[in-house]
């Protein structure tokens, strides 16, 4: 009788530790989703910037007589 409350107590226990390693694994793979979407974000971010950078260097270059006539004679 002892001995299957024993073994019954360390299922109990077994089973506690398997649903602890689950709810951790849960947890993990969340956090890498979570570190995706940071990193898409950034990604996204970084696009933006380089986009809206690109704009103003174009702007500067179209105000800029020097810029203007340089990057004619690059072209062609």
């Amino acid at each position: 009788m002892i001995s299957l409350l024993i073994e019954f107590i360390v299922f109990i226990l077994d089973f506690f530790c398997l649903l602890n390693d689950d709810i951790q694994n849960i947890q993990n793979i969340q956090n890498i989703q979570n570190i995706q979407k940071i990193d898409d974000d950034f990604l996204d971010f970084r696009s933006i910037l380089k986009k809206n950078l690109q704009e103003e260097i174009d702007n500067e270059i179209e105000k800029n007589d020097f810029f203007k006539d340089f990057n004619e004679k690059w072209n062609n």
